[in-house]
């Protein structure tokens, strides 16, 4: 396969993508992140940064996303399964001066869609193919041949196809705290209609 970077917010599918790539081409199946030193040693590096320094690397990319609120909440679930309560979910949503990799998911998500979503073709450091979550839980086969298409090679889309493609349960959770939703809808809403207006939600 062509060197390629997976480049997604948390929570879109990557570890998914990761497996069936690595079942469709043969590449090993352990993850090392595009900023390591040692990535130019391999075919496919994944990614959740947004930072230019590290594109412009001839990787096609597959830019992988997912409507905020779903992948957000999906996150703090993960992080935090038995704390996660509406007070600690709201910090780490919207507090931007806290430790990193703890809160301000609300505007690191804005940033990745701007930048790996929405920056058009010409201003984007690499070749991308974008990849919503929906579509490849709900058409695993269908966006494994899309995404193969654009990465070339010699595929082996049966035995990807043999990778287990999970869709997760939505959480009631989420839809119970109304106010915060309401609250994450307003700070993103730029953002959302873009990627509804190109199909991308």
């Amino acid at each position: 396969m062509t060197k390629t970077a997976l480049v997604s917010f948390p929570r879109c599918g990557r570890h998914v993508m990761h497996s069936l790539l690595s079942a469709a081409y043969g590449v090993p199946p352990g993850h090392m992140d595009r900023a390591n030193p040692e990535a130019h040693t391999r075919d496919l590096v994944v990614s959740h940064d947004v930072n230019p320094s590290l594109e412009g690397d001839d990787r096609k990319c597959i830019v992988m996303i997912r409507g905020p609120l779903e992948c957000l909440h999906s996150y703090m679930v993960l992080m935090h399964p038995n704390e996660l309560t509406f007070e600690k979910f709201k910090w780490a949503l919207f507090c931007n001066d806290g430790p990193r990799n703890q809160c301000g998911w609300v505007n690191h998500w804005k940033q990745f869609v701007q930048h790996h979503v929405l920056t058009p073709d010409s201003r984007y450091a690499n070749e991308r193919f974008i990849l919503p979550y929906q579509r490849l839980i709900n058409d695993p086969r269908g966006s494994m041949q899309e995404v193969t298409k654009f990465l070339g090679g010699q595929p082996n889309l049966d035995r990807a196809m043999g990778v287990k493609v999970q869709k997760q349960a939505r959480s009631l959770e989420l839809w119970n705290m109304p106010g915060l939703v309401d609250s994450v809808f307003a700070a993103v809403e730029p953002e959302v209609a873009a990627l509804l207006e190109r199909g991308l939600l």
